[in-house]
């Protein structure tokens, strides 16, 4: 469900607006379809983004050994448990449910904040405007950002972005 359809079901989700072209690359959550019932994970496409968001940002931002990821982890983390109650039908099911959930997210998802440069690069932004969003996204919301290791991958997206344009 998305997010502006669970607003208007009145229902506000903390965390970061996530843009269109990060949607494009994100599932969501990535259930396997049989257990999709489980834990409403349709009604968690929008906050799953929302942490996928966080989990893609930090380590375009910072790099493996910056005092700070586990900071920003821990942030997007909480945002994930709290957004997970707020859907939940019933509070004390919906706690339970909200953890249940995200250690399931953690155990399945947990290499995410691990990308490679490499990977960081092929899932960023396809066009030079969108990257410059996440550039803004990521000054705005972690300003502890280690600049030369951001400008790396930076300088690397957007020889890829021009290489695309090269061949389209």
């Amino acid at each position: 469900m998305t997010y502006l359809k669970l607003k208007s079901m009145g229902i506000l989700l903390m965390g970061l607006v996530v843009p269109e072209w990060f949607k494009v690359i994100c599932d969501g959550c990535s259930i396997p379809k049989g257990f999709r019932w489980l834990g409403r994970a349709r009604h968690s496409i929008a906050i799953c983004r929302i942490h996928d968001f966080w989990y893609y940002i930090i380590p375009f931002c910072l790099p493996p050994d910056s005092e700070f990821r586990e900071m920003y982890k821990m942030t997007a983390d909480f945002e994930f448990k709290l957004n997970r109650r707020k859907i939940s039908r019933y509070k004390i099911i919906g706690r339970m449910y909200a953890v249940a959930y995200f250690w399931g997210v953690r155990i399945g998802g947990n290499q995410a904040l691990n990308k490679s440069v490499d990977m960081l690069v092929v899932m960023g932004p396809r066009t030079t405007e969108d990257l410059d969003e996440l550039i803004e996204i990521s000054e705005r919301v972690i300003p502890h950002y280690d600049s030369q290791w951001r400008d790396k991958i930076v300088k690397r997206i957007r020889e890829r972005i021009r290489k695309q344009g090269e061949n389209n």
